[in-house]
């Protein structure tokens, strides 16, 4: 909590991932109480509240690219509130928010079925994994390390995925500019 910025907790399968982000939720709202008798009651000193933000992606349905495209349009006047939240949780208390999500692996599990869709999940998580900007990898020892950059290519999947919104909202106008219905005189 004090050392990094971003932290991806996987599990497998049908393995507690809701449990361990409820009692993450429990921990980052300081609930000591909760964690009596347990490892953690002795190692953490401070016991701080921290804003939190729960986010379960279980909500909707990903079964059709049309689907996930709406989700994902939808998201991105979301996207602008949700940052000002954060923000504005942050001014308040002085505090990182923690922001947990859960069932983060529900869109990828439902594309499975629509070849289209398992496509367009299988290209955003290659260039999500080729990404040596911003990526670290976790050692054995469970502390993380940049990503050894020499020799290739930089990729930044944040700056990749921009670009590749602006191309295909260009498309759209130009698509909406051929589909404008013109009455003859």
């Amino acid at each position: 909590i004090k050392g990094g910025q971003y932290y991806f907790l996987s599990r497998p399968r049908r393995f507690g991932k809701s449990l361990l982000v409820s009692m993450m939720e429990y921990y980052f709202n300081g609930e000591k109480d909760l964690f009596k008798g347990l490892a953690i009651e002795q190692l953490e000193q401070d016991w701080k509240k921290y804003p939190v933000l729960h986010l379960d992606l279980n909500a909707a349905k990903y079964t059709t690219p049309e689907a996930l495209t709406s989700i994902l349009e939808s998201q991105k006047v979301v996207s602008e509130r949700f940052k000002g939240v954060i923000q504005r949780a942050y001014e308040k208390t002085g505090q990182k928010v923690a922001i947990l999500v859960d069932e983060y692996d529900k869109p990828l599990l439902q594309a499975f079925d629509n070849e289209e869709l398992k496509g367009r999940v299988v290209h955003i998580l290659d260039v999500m994994l080729r990404d040596n900007i911003k990526a670290q990898v976790m050692q054995n020892d469970g502390s993380y390390k940049r990503r050894d950059k020499r020799g290739k290519e930089a990729v930044s999947c944040q700056e990749y995925f921009c670009e590749e919104a602006i191309k295909e909202a260009g498309k759209k106008k130009e698509y909406q500019v051929l589909r404008l219905f013109v009455p003859e005189m």
